[in-house]
């Protein structure tokens, strides 16, 4: 399975994200540390990074690039095996929230630019 990370507001809770999701027509099933988000055959889980993880995958630079761009920041875990379905996911968040993404794969940078390197879909726009 692969990752995206994304790095955001520590007041950003799963229930909000979850309630914006549904916004954009995808289907939200919701624990309080777990997401399953599904559209049609796609399906994603998003996790809190509830033990910190992320502070151990990034440099200190890194850390301090984020903190500059969301303040104290709480980490969620994308996992996905279809990657167009999670860039989608990736740029619903982004376009509601300042947000740091990590896809894994070569881009690490702010939600803005994000959704200029994989442009949203018009769902729920």
């Amino acid at each position: 399975m692969n990752s995206i990370l994304i790095c955001l507001s520590g007041s950003v809770g799963l229930p909000e994200m979850a309630s914006e999701l549904r916004s954009r027509d995808y289907s939200v099933e919701a624990s309080p540390t777990r997401l399953v988000v599904t559209l049609g055959e796609a399906k994603l889980w998003v996790e809190l990074d509830s033990s910190c993880e992320l502070l151990n995958e990034y440099e200190p630079e890194e850390i301090e690039l984020i903190r500059r761009a969301v303040g104290d920041f709480s980490g969620l875990i994308l996992d996905y095996r279809d990657v167009r379905f999670a860039n989608e996911v990736a740029a619903a968040i982004a376009m509601c929230w300042p947000c740091i993404i990590d896809n894994e794969t070569g881009f690490f940078g702010q939600g803005e630019q994000f959704l200029e390197v994989f442009p949203p879909s018009s769902r729920g726009s």
